[in-house]
């Protein structure tokens, strides 16, 4: 068990997924069918034009970062984290703590390039998602700025969920980069 998979290893379930180390880059937005079995499987899909492979390396390689310095502004380490850029940009942070109202679940951090971030309670493939908050404002807050909103959201704060502005149609991918490398860079 893992903070990462409490249920056990993906791997160990015959899923065929990543490391959690791993990063997957296409360039094409249809290469593998949505399976829901990731910890963030049940983001909807939407199809945004693929950079070529240098390109979402580069992205890939951004976010990495920017995802290691929110991991470490919680406090989590980098083996409670994944990432992955391929027709989506998304991310996942295992969190220790837990909600009042869900005891006895353990809870998470899912990023996406169109929404920013939610913390939400960790969920089996066949359940509904249970968000808790939502981070309004810049989908790339600095990684300080995470850190508070988990604090303040676990503690009971304010919830942004009535700030959480519509998902962004486009992303330029170009921008993305630079704005995830400087917020990586703000820790």
């Amino acid at each position: 068990m893992s903070l990462i998979d409490p249920g056990g290893s993906l791997a160990e379930r015959g899923t065929g997924a990543l490391a959690r180390s791993d990063v997957l880059t296409r360039s094409a937005p249809a290469a593998l069918p949505f399976t829901g079995e990731t910890p963030i499987g049940w983001l909807s899909p939407v199809l945004l034009p693929a950079g070529s492979p240098e390109d979402n390396h580069a992205l890939a390689l951004a976010l990495g970062d920017y995802v290691r310095a929110v991991a470490d502004a919680l406090g989590v380490p980098p083996e409670g984290t994944t990432h992955e850029v391929t027709d989506t940009v998304t991310a996942y942070v295992a969190l220790s703590c837990r909600a009042p109202e869900h005891p006895d679940r353990d809870l998470m951090l899912v990023w996406t390039e169109r929404r920013g971030w939610e913390l939400s309670v960790e969920t089996g493939p066949a359940e509904r998602p249970i968000v808790l908050a939502r981070r309004g404002g810049d989908v790339v807050p600095g990684p300080e700025a995470v850190a508070r909103f988990v604090a303040e959201s676990v503690a009971g704060g304010r919830s942004e969920r009535a700030a959480l502005p519509s998902p962004v149609d486009r992303v330029d991918r170009a921008d993305l980069v630079e704005r995830l490398e400087r917020s990586a860079r703000t820790r």
